[in-house]
């Protein structure tokens, strides 16, 4: 089976795209998986439209910019007051930036033992997968590591 993607700002998908949209969020069977009127908030959105052979519409997804913390390291000889007051130091700055750069979520990859202490944390399983690619800037090939969580 023959499929094609493609990634588009929200802004730039065609008019019968975003027609299509609709209907399917307001057809009661249609799954969603996360996918709400909420979605279209960030204006930093970006969807992938999925097309069978024949040019169909298969799928929509919404791709959100969020900034991952992926690893700390701690110093041997500071205090657990001082881990904690240290942590949530990362936080602010890591929301600050995120904020500069309209991102609106912060992703956390904590050990399964970790107690979530706030009202609105949802737990939710990440799925890494990381792949090299390569990246053409100004003619000039690069080579990069890039992780995707979905």
């Amino acid at each position: 089976m023959t499929m094609q993607s493609r990634m588009f700002r929200f802004h730039d998908l065609s008019w019968e795209a975003r027609t299509l949209i609709k209907k399917w969020m307001a057809t009661p069977r249609v799954m969603r998986d996360g996918f709400s009127a909420k979605s279209f908030d960030n204006p930093n959105l970006r969807v992938i439209q999925v097309n069978n052979s024949i040019g169909q519409t298969v799928a929509f997804g919404a791709v959100e910019t969020a900034f991952m913390l992926s690893a700390y390291l701690l110093n041997p000889e500071a205090t657990d007051q001082e881990y904690h007051f240290g942590g949530q130091e990362v936080d602010c700055e890591i929301a600050k930036w995120a904020r500069m750069d309209g991102v609106r979520k912060m992703l956390y990859a904590t050990p399964l033992s970790h107690y979530s202490h706030q009202p609105d944390e949802k737990l939710i399983r990440i799925v890494e997968r990381e792949f090299p690619q390569n990246l053409v800037m100004r003619g000039a090939e690069q080579s990069a590591s890039v992780a995707v969580v979905s």
